[in-house]
């Protein structure tokens, strides 16, 4: 078997498993001097680190740090409901694009219809005599109303059938 990489040691020394070809490395390491040499070395500087770390946390005190983080969470404020919502209305404009935009689009359309539709005139009322009635046939009734508009170029034609007129020639009482 070749020499095992560095990281396989590495990870000897933090106790690691290495699957497989663990035993092979373990017997390797038996047999090869310099491989064992290496991990001894690995695991001392190891040890020399975690010595260091555990050097440096014991000038630190952790006494009422609990305490402490609780008083600071419990002295924040809450957002209020109005940064909260411009925050909301930010993040889903920006977001979500796609339904917004289409959505806004066609409700500006709806509008800008309507308020057309709304500011358009009123026909003019029709003029004093500008109708005229006339009978198309005498067993039916139909009244045709026809209107000249104000230009004299046109003309609106409103045709009224009563259906509940007698029938010509029918057999009747």
């Amino acid at each position: 078997m070749s020499h095992p990489t560095i990281e396989t040691l590495m990870l000897l020394a933090d106790g690691e498993k290495i699957g497989r070809s663990g035993t092979q490395v373990h017997l390797h390491l038996e047999s090869c001097a310099a491989c064992g040499q290496l991990l001894a070395e690995i695991e001392r500087e190891r040890a020399l680190a975690r010595d260091a770390i555990e050097a440096s946390m014991a000038t630190v005190s952790f006494e009422g740090f609990a305490a402490r983080v609780m008083r600071s969470i419990e002295a924040e404020r809450p957002t209020p409901v109005r940064e909260r919502l411009a925050v909301w209305l930010r993040e889903f404009l920006q977001h979500r694009r796609r339904v917004w935009m289409p959505a806004a689009a066609m409700a500006t359309a709806a509008v800008l219809a309507f308020g057309f539709l709304a500011l358009q005139a009123p026909p003019p009322p029709p003029e004093p005599g500008g109708s005229s009635v006339v009978s198309i046939r005498a067993a039916s009734s139909a009244i045709v109303f026809d209107i000249p508009s104000q230009d004299g170029l046109s003309s609106t034609a409103v045709v009224w059938i009563n259906d509940d007129a007698p029938e010509e020639g029918g057999s009747g009482s």
